[in-house]
C-alpha cells in the first residue's frame, strides 16, 4: 500500500513525474546503449588508416590538396575495417576523440566496438 501511495505522490505532480519519465528514460537508454550493443570487439589496430577524408580523397589526388586544410597529415582522417556484409566499419578521428566505441556498418546494421586508448597530449 505504501508503494502505491508513493506512485501516486509522484504521478499526480507535474514536476515530480517530469523527473521521473526523465530518469527512467536515461535509465532505459543506458540499458539499451549497453545490452548486446556489438557483435563483435576489433582493435583499432586491425583498422586500415586513411589519411584524407573521404569526399577529399574521392575528387583530388594528394598532390592537389590544398595546403591550408585542417587535415593534419601526421594522423588518419579516419580508418576502416571491411564487414561480412562486404561494406565496411568507419570511425573517424573525431569520433575516437569524442569517446565513441561502437560503429555501425555502413552496409547492414551490424555494430563493432572499436578498442583503443585514449592517449592525452
Amino acid at each position: 500500500m505504501a508503494q502505491l501511495n508513493e506512485a501516486y505522490e509522484v504521478l499526480s505532480d507535474e514536476q515530480s513525474r517530469s523527473s521521473y519519465d526523465a530518469a527512467r528514460a536515461a535509465a532505459l537508454a543506458a540499458g539499451r546503449a549497453t545490452a548486446h550493443a556489438f557483435a563483435v570487439s576489433l582493435s583499432l589496430d586491425l583498422f586500415d588508416p586513411h589519411y584524407h577524408a573521404p569526399a577529399a580523397a574521392a575528387t583530388s589526388s594528394p598532390a592537389s590538396r590544398d595546403d591550408d586544410d585542417d587535415q593534419d597529415d601526421d594522423e588518419p582522417a579516419y580508418y576502416t575495417h571491411p564487414c561480412r556484409c562486404s561494406s565496411q566499419f568507419r570511425i573517424t578521428r573525431e569520433q575516437l576523440e569524442e569517446g565513441v566505441e561502437v560503429v555501425t556498418c555502413e552496409g547492414c546494421s551490424e555494430r563493432c566496438r572499436v578498442e583503443y586508448d585514449v592517449v592525452e597530449e
